[in-house]
């Protein structure tokens, strides 16, 4: 578990690679592994010591990610969206080298956290390829109750304004979104909560009967006034509650509850 959770940091800081045991996937002429589009796509391929390869999106931190994240909110389907055929391109890529490196292209898993575990969901949606995210939203125009994932565990931290976004969310924030099937890929499994669960109900009731993408992306046309009410928190539950650490410590946590050793592979 701990591969996944450093191969997402190291998208970030790749500080984070070695520290883990996780070293660059590298190209016929030796060039680490890695993708970076205007379209909204960063991703880098590890390998893990033990003959697994580990895909890593990045989540939003340019102006192109946040713009993709806040498209796929919006209710876009993820098959429009340049930056989604970006990652899936990138996974294929990723399979295609692995078997020429004599590795096993089933042996290829997927991660990332807030935007980058979308992106690994709907590669995973594509390809049936295993692996393990962190705060991902649901996927726009996706119905999990058609095919149900079991080799891809979608983690979600209850309260967390992000990852609980989609129709099969209990929580209130999430209960209208722009688009009618709106679920998560794969296994969910709900970590510890956060004390901004109790901050959810404000925010979805601001303005009565719209989520906070469709707002912000004009698609519905509501007083400013309520539009700056309603941008001002979520932009502060977010900044709160939609984080990478609390991720770590709650789904090892959970590990460890069921004997599972977070530190394998």
């Amino acid at each position: 578990m701990e591969s996944f959770e450093a191969a997402t940091l190291a998208s970030v800081d790749a500080y984070y690679a070695p520290d883990y045991g996780l070293s660059s996937m590298l190209d016929a002429s030796g060039n680490p592994v890695s993708i970076s589009t205007n379209n909204g796509t960063t991703a880098y391929a590890y390998l893990d010591g033990v003959g697994n390869v580990i895909v890593a999106y990045r989540w939003d931190i340019t102006q192109d990610q946040y713009n993709l994240a806040q498209a796929t909110l919006s209710g876009y389907d993820p098959s429009t969206l340049p930056g989604y055929a970006d990652a899936l391109a990138f996974a294929k890529t990723v399979q295609t080298l692995a078997v020429s490196q004599g590795l096993s292209a089933n042996r290829v898993y997927l991660t990332g956290f807030s935007l980058g575990g979308m992106q690994a969901s709907y590669v995973a949606s594509q390809t049936g390829l295993p692996g393990l995210v962190f705060g991902a939203s649901g996927l726009p125009g996706y119905n999990a109750a058609v095919a149900p994932a079991n080799n891809f565990v979608n983690f979600v931290e209850q309260g967390d304004p992000i990852a609980e976004y989609g129709t099969d969310s209990t929580e209130v924030a999430s209960a209208v979104v722009a688009n009618p099937h709106m679920d998560h890929y794969g296994v969910v499994l709900d970590l510890g909560t956060q004390q901004g669960v109790s901050d959810l109900a404000p925010f979805s009731s601001a303005i009565s009967g719209y989520s906070y993408p469709e707002v912000a992306s004009g698609a519905v046309q509501v007083p400013a006034a309520e539009v700056t009410v309603l941008q001002n928190e979520f932009s502060t539950l977010e900044a709160d509650y939609h984080q990478m650490s609390p991720y770590i410590t709650d789904s090892n946590a959970l590990a460890q509850s069921y004997g599972i050793n977070p530190t394998q592979p």
